[in-house]
């Protein structure tokens, strides 16, 4: 059956058209839920961050629709995103342990996560040769002027386009499968503009 676009939106009121969209809404809920894991931090760039991810979750609930499947490239695709969700999810959080540091702040009870870079800055060689990484945040600040002191800054950038990268890849396979559900059941489901 072939699916029209007023079906296919229709088909997101369903269970898991909703939590789709919950799920394409995860990049900014990451700021209350989980801050610094479900969301990698990116520094001040962090909220530009979530709305490409968001955008491009938008864009990869589009490219179901535009694809015309068959039932049996549906299953197809649902296991190859899912083996890409889980070999992106194993690379997020090495590349999240590699380049996340949590640092405490007891004044207000809580840890903030912060990215950090490969190399650090000539400054942070000379002034913290032999101290870890948490306790040069603990001792400079925590904003991104300050990392930026301490480590250089294409290993930062480094650091922060392999967390982005690495979890838009777990994010927009899990969209995709999600999507694909949804194409489904908007194949199963009779079009309303076809009476």
């Amino acid at each position: 059956m072939m699916v029209t676009f007023d079906n296919y939106r229709r088909a997101f009121k369903s269970r898991w058209g909703v939590v789709t969209g919950l799920l394409g809404l995860a990049p900014p809920a990451s700021n209350w839920i989980l801050d610094g894991w479900l969301f990698p931090p990116l520094g001040n760039e962090s909220v530009l961050g979530q709305l490409l991810a968001v955008l491009l979750a938008g864009v990869a609930v589009l490219v179901v629709y535009r694809k015309s499947f068959a039932d049996y490239k549906i299953r197809r695709c649902k296991r190859v995103l899912f083996a890409l969700a889980v070999l992106a999810a194993c690379g997020y959080l090495v590349v999240h342990s590699k380049f996340v540091r949590a640092v405490d702040i007891p004044s207000q009870s809580r840890s903030v996560n912060v990215s950090i870079g490969l190399r650090r800055s000539e400054f942070a060689l000379r002034n913290f040769s032999s101290t870890s990484d948490v306790d040069m945040l603990e001792a400079r600040g925590l904003d991104d002027n300050n990392v930026f002191q301490l480590w250089t800054p294409a290993s930062i950038f480094i650091a922060r386009l392999s967390l982005f990268v690495s979890f838009c890849t777990v994010f927009l396979s899990l969209v995709g499968i999600l999507s694909l559900t949804v194409y489904e059941h908007a194949k199963q489901t009779p079009d309303d503009s076809a009476r």
